[in-house]
């Protein structure tokens, strides 16, 4: 545990690392991944050439006050980390955790017209926030979306040899599960339960039906919200087992309280595309899908 200022730490929860392929050597060929929350941030590394997981940490710390609080607990996670500071990746991927996003139909998204969408139901700010925006299931939905300009700043100072391309959490958690279900066009529910946000979504003849996070403050309101989603979706009509990725494992009690309201809920598997040396086999299947995504999006 690391001081950040007086009154704010951070700790490193997981540190997975495959020493046989991560060769310093060898890290222009590798993608960087990066994903910042509210309260936790992770890493890994994926080498593209084989599609080989190399990496995968996961730290924790006090809900800053404010962006600046923020930005100083990554300034002792660069000062503490030899590998992440390293400037001569393949590619630098930042992938963040908001509530500052909206989906819109391809048909009516107008990329000028981006803030816009996001004035009518968020609080993005153009003086403080960043517009991007994801083309997400064959480019029929649009995940328009901001990030505070200081920390896109921030990770561009960081590399500023690299174009650091830019996610939100939720485009990889969809277009990840369409890729999952890619060959299965009916009617199916996933979920992704993360550290305080639970994440629903339905994806119908290859396209994104419905989707929400929901803020959590303790488990109780996630078993709230999973009881009213699935009497709201009728999830009698959804076909198949329904996918659970994220922080709870198989034989958990919070994971049978689950099982209780979606009896065909099952855990989510990693991305067939990714290959995981036996280092990872500590993890749940079902664990580090976003970050993990992040890299081969």
């Amino acid at each position: 545990m690391t001081n950040l200022a007086e009154d704010k730490v951070f700790k490193a929860v997981k540190a997975i690392k495959d020493n046989k392929w991560l060769e310093i050597d060898d890290l222009h060929h590798f993608v960087l991944s990066l994903q910042l929350g509210e309260r936790d941030f992770q890493i890994s590394v994926i080498d593209p050439r084989s599609n080989r997981c190399l990496l995968i940490e996961d730290f924790i710390f006090e809900a800053p006050k404010n962006e600046v609080e923020l930005v100083n607990f990554l300034d002792h996670l660069y000062d503490d980390h030899s590998l992440i500071i390293a400037g001569f990746w393949k590619e630098v991927r930042v992938n963040f955790k908001n509530s500052i996003f909206t989906f819109v139909p391809e048909e009516d998204f107008i990329e000028e017209q981006s803030d816009k969408y996001l004035q009518i139901t968020t609080d993005f700010n153009p003086a403080k926030h960043e517009l991007f925006h994801d083309q997400l299931f064959d480019g029929k939905i649009i995940n328009v979306f901001a990030v505070p300009t200081r920390l896109v700043e921030y990770f561009k100072n960081r590399y500023p040899a690299k174009e650091i391309k830019v996610y939100h959490q939720n485009s990889v958690l969809v277009e990840g599960a369409f890729r999952y279900t890619s060959k299965d066009n009916s009617n199916r529910m996933f979920l992704f339960i993360d550290r305080f946000v639970l994440h629903v979504w339905t994806i119908n003849n290859g396209s994104l039906q419905f989707y929400n996070r929901y803020q959590i403050n303790q488990f109780d309101e996630y078993i709230k919200y999973i009881s009213l989603i699935s009497k709201e979706l009728d999830i009698s009509n959804m076909i198949g087992d329904i996918p659970l990725w994220g922080f709870v494992g198989n034989k958990t009690p919070h994971f049978r309280q689950i099982q209780r309201h979606i009896p065909n809920i099952m855990l989510g598997q990693r991305p067939d595309e990714v290959k995981f040396g036996y280092q990872f086999d500590e993890l749940e299947e079902n664990n580090y899908f976003d970050i993990v995504y992040t890299g081969i999006i």
